[in-house]
């Protein structure tokens, strides 16, 4: 059966993510205090936290790869300096 998906919205699609409920409460809280929405809260934390998570994520990303390649370069080295041939077991 299809789904009936919705066009999306000028403002932008809607994302459904589960949250604690104390921080749901603060968010509440931080909304009724300044008159504001808690979407707006909500795209300003994004906003600053997502730049960092991408960096993190690509400097774990580089990481590994990096670690893949001098794991191979020492494998390749150990086998010439051994005398065997440059196949990995």
């Amino acid at each position: 059966m299809a789904s009936n998906k919705q066009a999306p919205h000028s403002s932008g699609r809607v994302v459904s993510v589960r949250i604690e409920e104390e921080l749901i409460q603060r968010l509440d809280s931080l909304a009724d205090r300044t008159g504001r929405s808690k979407g707006f809260y909500l795209r300003l934390a994004l906003r600053a936290v997502l730049p960092t998570l991408e960096e993190y994520h690509w400097n774990q990303v580089a990481a590994r790869f990096e670690d893949g390649v001098i794991d191979r370069q020492f494998r390749e080295i150990m086998a010439q300096t051994l005398g065997g041939t440059n196949e990995e077991n």
